[in-house]
């Protein structure tokens, strides 16, 4: 079976203003705008913010941080719709930010992610990401759908990938 990375059923492409509310429609908080928040730092040149699709459907995002710092340029908050999952839409839009950053003049690129997350260091892994063996806990709040903040805390290991250079 194909997945949907590897048929004509996948669009990865930037993120435009009209599709916030198709993206937010998706998110577990009405009140968390993370679509939003990723589109206004994609606007001010603070990041690349890729969405891919079925046909009107959103499928996934991810963004890719070009704030300056030891682990930049890095792909951040890469989410994938339940229904979605182990069809290659992680992979593509990863690969999508892949070619970004190169097209950026970038050699590298970086990502973290949560220790316990098997499923995803496998995909990272396959695609080529190795360990920098750095470890770091990251707390943070994020809004519940009744608007109260939740408190979080992650314990990340950052990966790093060599990219082609840029012909």
């Amino acid at each position: 079976m194909r997945s949907a990375a590897e048929s004509s059923e996948l669009l990865g492409r930037a993120c435009l203003p009209a599709d916030i509310p198709r993206l937010a429609a998706h998110e577990a908080s009405p009140v968390a705008q993370i679509a939003a928040s990723h589109l206004r730092r994609h606007q001010r040149g603070e990041a690349v913010f890729a969405t891919a699709w079925a046909g009107d459907e959103p499928l996934g995002q991810a963004l890719l941080s070009l704030v300056p710092g030891p682990f930049s340029p890095e792909i951040k908050h890469v989410f994938v719709l339940e229904s979605a999952r182990r069809r290659g839409v992680g992979r593509a839009l990863c690969r999508w930010l892949e070619e970004r950053a190169v097209e950026l003049g970038f050699g590298h690129v970086h990502l973290g992610v949560e220790v316990s997350n098997a499923a995803a260091r496998a995909l990272y892994a396959a695609l080529g990401y190795t360990s920098t063996a750095h470890l770091e806990t990251t707390r943070y709040e994020y809004p519940a759908s009744d608007g109260r903040m939740v408190p979080a805390v992650e314990r990340n290991e950052y990966f790093v990938k060599p990219l082609p250079a840029r012909c």
